[in-house]
């Protein structure tokens, strides 16, 4: 089966305080499905879980939401860091695994960075989704934290910067290396 393109996680900003122990939810954690190759003019998918208010019955409460929005490839407001976890074999089988993962309405705690897990576990179960790719969540995650904390210490978001002009930063777990920097 031919490759469809790369699964990424990305980190973005957000406010707020981080309440988890090891301080992921310091950062918005979402899947970007992309293309092999990008361009100034390529395309993307972001997809991530968003906590707002909605009415239900008449009644205000919080909940959390599947977002599946169309984004460039480049630099887009927010995002920090990308590290590409594996290629994509069928993205109708890694579409359907967003779809379905569960939000977990009443779960104290459960955030976006529980679903991507939760998705992620979901995807490696699956023989179909992915061709070659990383397996350990527990890699990716660290990856993607020591990651993005060296890219802050290093100054790679100093607002001075042309952020519209630069590539976002990017690690390839599967080949070990820096692709943007």
């Amino acid at each position: 089966m031919a490759d469809e393109g790369r699964l990424y996680i990305a980190l973005y900003a957000r406010g707020g305080r981080a309440r988890m122990a090891t301080k992921e939810d310091k950062f918005h954690w979402a899947f970007i499905t992309g293309p092999d190759y990008e361009s100034p003019e390529t395309r993307a998918t972001r997809h991530h879980v968003t906590h707002g208010v909605e009415m239900i019955d008449g009644t205000p409460q919080m909940m959390w939401k599947y977002c599946e929005q169309d984004t460039p490839t480049g630099w887009t407001s927010q995002l920090l860091v990308r590290v590409l976890i594996g290629e994509v074999k069928s993205m109708d089988r890694v579409n359907f695994i967003f779809h379905n993962t569960p939000l977990k309405h009443d779960t104290e705690g459960w955030n976006c960075v529980k679903w991507v897990e939760d998705a992620f576990t979901t995807i490696m179960q699956d023989d179909n989704a992915l061709g070659e790719a990383v397996t350990d969540w527990d890699a990716i995650r660290d990856k993607a934290m020591d990651y993005v904390d060296a890219k802050i210490k290093s100054g790679r978001f100093e607002l001075c910067r042309d952020f519209e002009n630069d590539e976002v930063p990017t690690w390839d777990m599967v080949g070990n290396k820096e692709l943007a920097t």
